[in-house]
């Protein structure tokens, strides 16, 4: 019985403290990250580390990049979510004056925990914040990735909101399609 209540605690504090970091999604993020000096940091260690790293245990094959020429920014990036390696992966596949101006939204509830972690794939990836449960994208949820938007940040968004299962689409969100209206921004 002990045990069953100590399971109940741990999960009603992991669901109050859920709560509290959706709340707090905007506060959450860490400018510094967008810094010239944290951008030269990340395309080093794209460079560097994770293209050598990707190169030994995938083979990819980028297409379609010609059409971004185009395209002048900021735009929303769309895509579905299989693995942790995507996000490296579409960095790595964008030309880089898309990818040095290019925002991760990343789940408040999992990358923001903890502070080191939230430090590290902000500068890694230049993560930001976002809440993934329910009603999210209310005015206050989202006013750090408007005011990313509108200071010309592309931003890259998962709209299932997590990666995918058994390899099929989850539920689409509409994140990513209310944030392209409101700024006007393709998609």
């Amino acid at each position: 019985m002990q045990l069953f209540r100590r399971k109940r605690s741990l999960k009603d504090r992991a669901i109050r403290r859920g709560r509290a970091l959706r709340k707090a999604a905007p506060q959450l993020d860490i400018p510094w990250a967008r810094s010239w000096l944290a951008g030269a940091v990340r395309e080093n260690f794209l460079r560097f580390v994770l293209r050598p790293t990707m190169n030994l245990y995938t083979r990819r094959r980028s297409t379609g990049s010609d059409r971004l020429s185009r395209i002048k920014g900021p735009v929303i990036l769309v895509a579905n979510h299989a693995s942790h390696i995507d996000t490296p992966v579409i960095l790595a596949a964008l030309p880089r004056r898309f990818r040095k101006r290019t925002a991760v939204a990343a789940a408040a509830d999992y990358f923001y925990r903890n502070r080191l972690v939230a430090a590290l794939v902000s500068v890694i990836f230049n993560t930001v914040p976002l809440d993934r449960d329910g009603g999210g994208l209310g005015k206050q949820a989202t006013e750090h990735l408007d005011k990313l938007l509108d200071q010309g940040w592309n931003l890259l968004l998962y709209p299932e909101g997590t990666r995918s299962r058994s390899g099929g689409l989850g539920r689409v969100r509409r994140g990513a399609a209310v944030l392209a209206e409101r700024h006007k921004l393709p998609v």
